[in-house]
């Protein structure tokens, strides 16, 4: 399958699991089979334009987020400390603040 459906797929799987919904309650709430859902999050099928907007509402974000992994209204915030540039901070994270959540995937920040 596609590289962005398999990222979309993981935003939905990150965001689902940072709300602290089970698969099956998860599935339930945007109607959907839990089969049906697993798929969505294994990124092994297209998602229909109306789930995606149900998972949206279910989480109580912008379907943008979803989509792009960025809120059309948020700001981006770099921390960065005195005599460190970005180059040394190997073992800091940098995290993209939203409204709604925080996610930090820190295998992509080693």
């Amino acid at each position: 399958m596609d590289k962005k459906i398999k990222d979309i797929a993981a935003r939905i799987k990150d965001l689902r699991e940072f709300s602290d919904y089970s698969l099956e309650e998860f599935a339930s709430k945007v109607n959907v089979t839990v089969e049906d859902y697993k798929n969505i999050e294994d990124g092994v099928v297209d998602i229909p334009i109306g789930t995606m907007y149900n998972i949206a509402a279910a989480l109580e974000i912008d379907p943008t987020v979803l989509l792009t992994g960025q809120n059309s209204d948020s700001k981006e915030v770099a921390i960065c400390y005195a005599g460190q540039g970005l180059e040394d901070m190997t073992a800091i994270a940098l995290a993209v603040l939203h409204i709604n959540f925080l996610i930090v995937r820190w295998s992509q920040c080693l």
